[in-house]
């Protein structure tokens, strides 16, 4: 069966957060840090060196896994939806919610480093709410 694009976006979002809230000062070093700008090159060199570790994916997470950036990576998991019908993503407003959703991402990390007694699956669920609500899909 395929997913839907809805489906598949929340999907996307929900493993990426069970990953990224395990080990918040990481990934917001990673995303958000100084080296943050172009992660092209970064995971490319690292799959050059290590190629039995770079794994399979569809052409729709290869895109985003290899963005330049965290936003240009949430930006290409956001662009089906503005098919779906029952999304508030249009063509005009797509760049301002990338921009919210890649705020509230940075947001929650930042919590999530100040206080490592928070729950990552909380944190996670939290930036899940926050996704539904801002591009009204469930």
């Amino acid at each position: 069966m395929i997913a839907s694009p809805t489906d598949k976006f929340l999907a996307i979002w929900q493993a990426f957060g069970e990953t990224v809230f395990h080990k918040p000062h990481i990934f917001r070093n990673f995303f958000f840090g100084k080296h943050s700008s172009n992660l092209t090159p970064i995971i490319t060199q690292y799959y050059q060196l290590f190629p039995e570790e770079k794994p399979a994916y569809t052409k729709e997470i290869e895109e985003m896994y290899y963005g330049g950036n965290i936003s240009a990576r949430c930006l290409q998991i956001l662009k089906p939806l503005i098919e779906v019908e029952t999304s508030r993503i249009t063509a005009e407003n797509i760049h301002l919610v990338n921009t919210i959703i890649v705020a509230c991402l940075k947001q929650l990390l930042d919590q999530a480093c100040a206080d490592p007694t928070l729950d990552s699956d909380d944190v996670n669920d939290q930036l899940i709410q926050m996704i539904c609500h801002i591009t009204g899909v469930e």
